[in-house]
């Protein structure tokens, strides 16, 4: 599913006749496209000095909302823009890079593993695509969504191609980070790794799962003896996933899987990591927090340093950098956020007003709005 705005349709020369445009009542296109292969359309692809200038404005972005580092995903058009960024001194903010699983053959070829990198630019995980998304019902479950009779999404991998992308990544010393939203998909995730990947190297290796928002309680104990950690983004709980306002969430899955939706504390609570990310809907830490601490059921929600620690710590450890930053300790690297409130005295009508007062990052002050 791709949306497309109009200076894209004009390049792309698509017209409403055509399969896969969406329409609204009216025949107007409305800008999103399904089972479109845009990915080799050169009239719609950046640049190279394109790229150069969407990241650097996205890591400043970044920055003036508090961020010090990312994980990002990478692509074969990325891959060189970041070098060229680290060879110029022109990285704002750390990078833990995410491969995609298209690119696997050529980093191992490269002799690029977790070991490659350094405190600004690492490429550490590749990023396994098992399902779709909750928006166009293509995220896999074991039961119809509630809006859709019969639809439960799919799979995008068959079984056998799945274990052999488990095997592929583990084996390249890589972190498997594989997206799946689905509960079903999530199932075969785990079940291929607890099949191919030996109990002992997989409590080392730190593999994770991307999303994991409909999620089965079995299947986070049946996670624990593999030390999996859940990337998880409590963004999407309070833009798509509360109770009662006819949320994106409680149109696809109905009421009673929505109160269930992103059950970052059963995950907690099984002593698993949970490293909290943004998928970029929106980017800031602060938004994602109110989801974590006001998620529809109260029963999920987390305590305001647990939250903070899944933006910080977590993260670091799962990159393998607890050593060297996720705390405010001597000897760490000196990557500092100061808000204008203290988070523990406001409430949640407040949060909006919450305001980034300085970003530090290695103790240089790259963001000042005081």
């Amino acid at each position: 599913m791709v949306s497309v705005n109009t200076l894209g349709f004009e390049r792309l020369n698509l017209s409403k006749d055509q399969l896969g445009v969406d329409v609204d009542e009216e025949g107007n296109i409305i800008g999103t496209l399904r089972d479109v292969e845009l990915s080799d359309r050169k009239e719609i692809r950046p640049t190279f000095e394109d790229f150069i200038k969407g990241i650097t404005m996205g890591m400043e972005e970044a920055i003036e909302l508090g961020i010090t580092s990312i994980h990002d995903n990478i692509t074969f058009e990325s891959l060189p823009v970041y070098f060229h960024l680290i060879k110029n001194n022109k990285m704002k903010l750390r990078v833990y890079g995410i491969v995609y699983e298209d690119m696997i053959d050529e980093i191992i070829k490269m002799g690029i593993d977790r070991s490659f990198g350094d405190k600004w630019f690492k490429i550490g995980a590749c990023k396994l695509m098992t399902d779709g998304a909750i928006s166009s019902r293509s995220a896999y479950l074991y039961e119809d969504y509630d809006d859709k009779e019969g639809e439960k999404g799919f799979a995008l991998y068959d079984k056998n191609k799945l274990d052999e992308m488990i095997v592929k990544v583990h084996d390249a010393n890589l972190q498997i980070a594989a997206h799946a939203i689905g509960d079903r998909a999530i199932s075969d995730v785990i079940e291929s790794i607890e099949k191919n990947i030996d109990e002992a190297e997989c409590r080392v290796a730190l593999h994770r799962i991307e999303h994991a928002e409909i999620l089965r309680k079995e299947d986070v104990e049946k996670s624990k003896k593999l030390n999996l950690v859940y990337s998880m983004q409590p963004n999407f709980v309070w833009r798509w996933g509360l109770v009662g306002v006819n949320s994106l969430y409680e149109q696809r899955l109905g009421k009673e899987r929505t109160m269930l939706n992103n059950p970052f504390r059963w995950v907690l609570d099984n002593n698993l990591i949970v490293a909290f990310g943004s998928d970029g809907m929106p980017l800031g830490p602060l938004y994602g927090i109110k989801g974590a601490l006001f998620h529809s059921n109260p029963e999920l929600r987390l305590t305001l340093e647990e939250a903070i620690r899944c933006y910080t710590l977590y993260p670091a450890i799962t990159a393998r950098e607890e050593k060297i930053k996720g705390t405010i300790e001597p000897g760490k690297l000196a990557d500092l956020v100061v808000l204008n409130k203290n988070l523990d005295e406001i409430e949640l009508e407040e949060f909006h007003n919450v305001k980034i007062n300085y970003t530090i990052i290695g103790g240089e002050i790259v963001y000042n709005q005081i």
